[in-house]
């Protein structure tokens, strides 16, 4: 994970409660901006 410039990895639990509070319209837009990146290529 050093390639990320993170010198450890955080725990399960904690990424599991950063997922948990996140919006899922997060995720439909970061899809939607990689779908149009990639079908302009």
């Amino acid at each position: 994970m050093v390639h990320l410039g993170i010198a450890r990895a955080p725990n399960k639990s904690t990424l599991s409660y950063a997922s948990q509070h996140r919006p899922a319209k997060l995720y439909e837009d970061l899809f939607h901006t990689a779908l149009k990146r990639f079908r302009d290529e």
